[in-house]
């Protein structure tokens, strides 16, 4: 984990404009010992900063949509609930799906043609 921890403040220090979901995907594997040492190591305030943003606004965010719900929508149980729940994260922490019931909407404009696909 710690030899993860300056390629992710490179990543930070790169981008100029960063989505909140790639400041997620960046820092959300590392463990709260990594992104203290993320911070130390940090030479640029940005990076700081959006550390900082993660830990206090994106670590927290949750889906109200899961498993069951995507049942009930009509997806049958399989490895593709991980890639409609990635996706779906994504675009709340983006802004795009704020509400559950914006959750919904997306997982159905987004991936809904796939349960006819999946049942067949």
């Amino acid at each position: 984990m710690v030899l993860e921890v300056p390629q992710a403040v490179k990543e930070l220090e790169a981008e100029l404009r960063m989505k909140n979901s790639a400041i997620y995907k960046i820092l959300h594997p590392l463990s709260p010992e990594a992104l203290v040492f993320a911070y130390a190591l940090a030479l640029k305030q940005k990076a700081q900063k959006l550390i900082h943003y993660y830990l206090t606004s994106l670590k927290g965010v949750r889906l109200s949509v899961d498993g069951r719900t995507l049942r009930k929508m009509g997806f049958p149980p399989s490895p593709m609930y991980n890639i409609v729940l990635r996706e779906l994260l994504a675009a709340k922490l983006d802004g795009k799906a704020e509400t559950p019931e914006e959750e919904l909407k997306f997982v159905a404009e987004r991936f809904g043609h796939l349960t006819g696909e999946l049942n067949n």
